[in-house]
């Protein structure tokens, strides 16, 4: 069994939990979420939480959707065998896209 990308992994955690003790847990560094948002005010915050419900409502359209297509993946089995991997990635890439784009979408208004 190749150990190189568990090293790399162990390696990359070792350094950020370094620098998150370091900066005394007194402000978020981007690197360990670089997803975060910061709401300074009222407006963003609601305008945050909108995405967020954007996103859920989309998971709870894709989740019927992905079962559907997960009942077809016997017969794609020999053709795309790494069918429940995409699908999973194209679930988590839709849910990053409704996010982002009702949140700048909210902000530009």
């Amino acid at each position: 069994m190749n150990l190189t990308p568990l090293l790399l992994l162990i390696v990359l955690a070792s350094i950020l939990s370094y620098v998150h003790y370091k900066q005394k847990r007194t402000k978020i560094s981007f690197w360990l979420f670089p997803l975060l948002f910061p709401e300074a005010d009222e407006r963003e915050k609601m305008i945050t939480a909108q995405a967020c419900r954007n996103s859920f409502i989309s998971l709870w359209i894709m989740i019927p959707v992905s079962t559907i297509l997960l009942s077809v993946y016997p017969m794609l089995l020999d053709s795309v065998s790494e069918f429940p991997v995409y699908l999973l990635l194209g679930v988590m890439f839709i849910l990053i896209t409704v996010f982002h784009t009702t949140l700048y979408k909210r902000i530009s208004e």
